[in-house]
């Protein structure tokens, strides 16, 4: 029987003044008209860049969006879900996961993924990487989707165990993963690796655990296309033709809009 994955509604659910102008200025921007005219036109400067700054990323946020797998991009035996679930998650673990855990060894960060990953993911800026969820009906299953505006490439060779260490309100704990190289075939794209992820062990507050999640398996697909990288995770519980084939559908979404 396959091990229940990280990546599945209920274990989401369980988851875990400002400064008067005068002393900014100095005291004696307060009594000089001159002085006043000075800061006047930097902040104009500041409030023109910022607006620009802002429109930028808009106008990125909206083009990576636009390449996100969606609905009418769901393969046989998937359906697209409420990205929002995630949005929530992110929420519900603010302050109480440190998303940015140190993976050892750090080249491996992108094949270390379990439930705080897609935390951190929803909680990027919109201009930086997109992301969506789809769901096996009827099943609390999910894969998670990610599109990222830059190119990140792994070798899974240099991977084979990894550990990622978190550090939260009332412990630190390590979890240690296995990966293993799966066969895959996704067309139109570069530096394609496919894995299963296994977690082979937790240990938390310096004491080893033998409880869920430990024996957790996913899938992860990863690849890069125009500049982009695309990411699949899903449990190995999902067939593996559903997640090849939702990748697949995620590099033709990226090519047609790129």
């Amino acid at each position: 029987m396959n091990s229940r994955s990280f990546f599945s509604k209920r274990a989401s659910r369980k988851a875990l003044v400002a400064i008067p102008l005068c002393l900014t200025l100095g005291l004696s921007a307060c009594g000089n008209d001159s002085g006043g005219d000075v800061a006047s036109t930097e902040t104009s400067t500041n409030t023109v860049t910022s607006t620009a700054q802002s429109t930028i990323a808009q106008t990125q946020a909206s083009a990576l969006q636009e390449m996100i797998v969606g609905p009418e991009d769901a393969p046989e035996g998937l359906e697209h879900t409420d990205v929002s679930t995630i949005n929530d998650l992110a929420s519900d673990l603010a302050g109480n996961v440190n998303f940015d855990g140190p993976v050892q060894p750090e080249q491996c960060q992108p094949l270390a993924v379990d439930i705080s990953t897609v935390g951190k993911w929803a909680a990027l800026p919109k201009e930086e990487s997109a992301t969506a969820m789809f769901s096996v009906p009827d099943s609390d299953e999910v894969a998670i989707v990610r599109v990222d505006a830059t190119e990140t490439t792994v070798n899974p060779d240099e991977c084979g165990t990894i550990t990622r260490e978190h550090a939260n309100e009332i412990a630190k704990s390590v979890s240690t993963y296995s990966v293993t190289p799966m066969e895959i075939d996704i067309n139109d794209a570069d530096n394609v690796v496919a894995v299963e992820e296994k977690l082979e062990g937790l240990n938390v507050a310096g004491q080893d655990l033998d409880v869920p999640p430990a024996g957790s398996q996913n899938v992860i697909i990863t690849g890069t296309v125009k500049g982009k990288t695309f990411t699949v995770v899903g449990s190995n519980t999902i067939p593996k033709e559903a997640l090849q084939a939702l990748a697949q559908n995620q590099v033709n979404k990226i090519n047609e809009k790129a």
